[in-house]
Formats: structure tokens, C-alpha cells, sequence
């Protein structure tokens, strides 16, 4: 047992003592660590777009998506929250036509925080309002670390009821398994960050970078997790990633289905639970436990690889054949 007085003292750190300037140092570096933004909201896995992305005569921070293709406004901003910047926001998220409002700051005002969940409150579920606030911390003579807690969300980011309009049994059935499967992750609180439940038969999580996602899937007789790589470098990268095969799949401990589809825009890396009962509501822990465990494997085996990915590796012929639908 480590004796009491080895253990190190959290202290905190101004954030403008590791970013100096918001727009040119916080906001690059949110661009390149979004995935942490993602996990903190849990149920927004988001992909940047857009850098200072134009809006008539302003630009907002960034531009994302979601794995759902939604466009997502990032405003950030240092200090205090102020009216300037939730005007702007707005204006930006009517610019973009945005499903999901994302304010990043040190300080919120309890003015801005009640405007936040005013918002969330009347807009009827079609905009997601988020209020989350950045801070720096550290231990002794270590480097700082990021900490983002939200101080406001939707009300319905994880109720069944955020699924607006009717909806089909098929799609009940799978807003209720993904609902499971939320349950299962935030019990077991891993590098996966759970997603608000779908009513569709399958569900995104975001792995690190932009055109990049983990995907579990299902079917009546099959659940899969699978690596989705998407953009104009997807065959670069796939290849990439296919060269060192042999390594991924020792981490995971499974043969996994390798498909660049030269000619489809994207290219994935499957592993599947054949011939289960996706209807069949006893075997429904057995599964969403499998799923959280793939995700978790894929997440470890994947999330590095991802990031030190660089295409210009990778030479590909020009190819002017056309795209083919992804069986």
C-alpha cells in the first residue's frame, strides 16, 4: 500500500496559462481532441467540419456532425459567459440550421446557464442546447489535464422520449435495446462513451477523429461492432490500418472481416455474434455485454492507429469507377 504521504495534491490551472488565446490555441486543440468534448456530453459523438466556419459575417468556432450526419455549432469562450457570445451562438446555430448547440467556457453566469435550460425546455426537442465548461487541472509537476462538466443539457438526452413523431414496432424494439445498451456502458464506465438511444438498428460512437466511428449493429439473427472509415482518404487509411492486421487482431483476440470496397466511399472492419436472437429479450444481457466489450476491444486495439494515421503513407491509382451500394 502506497504510504499517505506520497500522494499527490490536485491543484488547478488557469486555463489561459496552457492556451493563451482562445481562437488560436483552444480552439485548434478542441478541433484535434473532440473526442473528449464527446465523452464528457456522453451521446454526442461528434466529427469537426469546419474550423471558424463562415456565417454570413461572422464564423463560428466549429462546425461538426454527428455520427447521425446532424449538423453541431461549438462556440467557445474564456472568462465569464457574457450576452455577446450567447447572441452569437444562436445566430450561428440558425446560420448552420444546427440539431445540437454546444457552449464551451470557464465561467457560466447563473443568467446563462437558466437561459440554456430555458432553451432546452421550449424548444420542443428539435435543438439540443449544451452548456459545458472547461477547466485545467494537475497533480505536483505533472502536465495539465482537461476536465469539461456540463452544467447544461437537454432534459430528454437520454429518455426514450427525445424520439419524436410515431414510431414503428421495429423501431420500439430498437430504441429499447439501445436503451439496454446505454445501461450496460454507463455501468461499466469505459473509453467508449454511452449514446442516447436509436430508434434505427444501429447506433454510432466516435473513436478519436473526424471520418472515423465505431458502429454496433443489429440484425434479427446477428450483432456486430464494426470500424467505419469514410471521406476521401478512407482507402488510404484502410490500408493502412490492413497492414498491421495481424497485430489488431491478436489485441482483440478475434478474426475480424477486413472490406476496403474500392468501390464504395468507405471501407469498415467487422466482427460479429452470429446466429443469436435479437428478438428474443432474455438473451439481451448476454448481448449488450458483448457489444460493450467489442466496442471497449476495438476502442483499445484502434483509437492510437487512428490518430497516427497519415495518407500521405499510402499511394492509391486514380479510380473513376462509380460507387456500388454496401450490401
Amino acid at each position: 500500500m502506497m504510504p499517505k504521504d506520497e500522494l499527490g495534491r490536485l491543484e488547478s490551472v488557469e486555463v489561459r496559462a496552457y492556451w493563451s488565446d482562445e481562437a488560436r490555441d483552444f480552439t485548434p486543440w478542441l478541433a484535434e481532441n473532440i473526442h473528449l468534448l464527446s465523452e464528457a456530453v456522453g451521446g454526442l459523438d461528434l466529427e469537426v467540419k469546419e474550423q471558424e466556419g463562415k456565417v454570413g459575417d461572422f464564423r463560428t468556432d466549429l462546425v461538426c456532425r454527428d455520427t447521425d450526419g446532424h449538423p453541431v455549432i461549438v462556440e467557445n469562450q474564456f472568462g465569464k459567459t457574457d450576452h455577446d457570445h450567447l447572441g452569437k451562438l444562436l445566430t450561428y446555430a440558425g446560420g448552420k440550421d444546427a440539431a445540437v448547440i454546444v457552449w464551451v467556457a470557464e465561467d457560466f453566469r447563473d443568467e446563462h446557464r437558466a437561459a440554456l435550460d430555458w432553451l432546452n425546455e421550449h424548444t420542443a426537442g428539435d435543438v439540443h442546447v449544451f452548456g459545458v465548461q472547461i477547466e485545467l487541472w494537475k497533480i505536483g509537476d505533472s502536465a495539465p489535464a482537461p476536465r469539461f462538466n456540463v452544467v447544461s443539457k437537454p432534459n430528454d438526452w437520454v429518455e426514450i422520449a427525445r424520439h419524436t413523431g410515431e414510431m414503428s414496432e421495429a423501431q420500439k424494439l430498437w430504441v429499447e435495446f439501445w436503451t439496454g445498451l446505454r445501461v450496460v456502458m454507463e455501468q461499466n464506465q469505459g473509453n467508449v462513451g454511452p449514446r442516447a438511444p436509436s430508434k434505427e438498428s444501429f447506433v454510432g460512437f466516435a473513436v478519436g477523429r473526424a471520418d472515423f466511428r465505431l458502429e454496433a449493429i443489429g440484425s434479427k439473427r446477428r450483432i456486430s461492432v464494426r470500424l467505419v472509415i469514410t471521406g476521401q482518404k478512407a482507402k488510404a487509411y484502410y490500408r493502412l490500418l490492413f497492414q498491421q492486421k495481424d497485430a489488431v487482431e491478436h489485441e482483440i483476440g478475434d478474426e475480424l472481416e477486413w472490406r476496403e470496397l474500392p468501390r464504395n466511399k468507405q471501407s469498415d472492419v467487422t466482427v460479429s455474434w452470429e446466429n443469436c436472437d435479437v428478438l428474443d429479450k432474455d438473451q439481451w444481457s448476454d448481448l449488450h455485454l458483448w457489444l460493450r466489450e467489442y466496442l471497449e476491444k476495438f476502442h483499445a486495439a484502434f483509437f492510437k492507429r487512428i490518430k497516427d494515421l497519415k495518407a500521405e503513407d499510402v499511394s492509391l491509382p486514380d479510380e473513376q469507377d462509380e460507387d456500388e451500394d454496401d450490401a
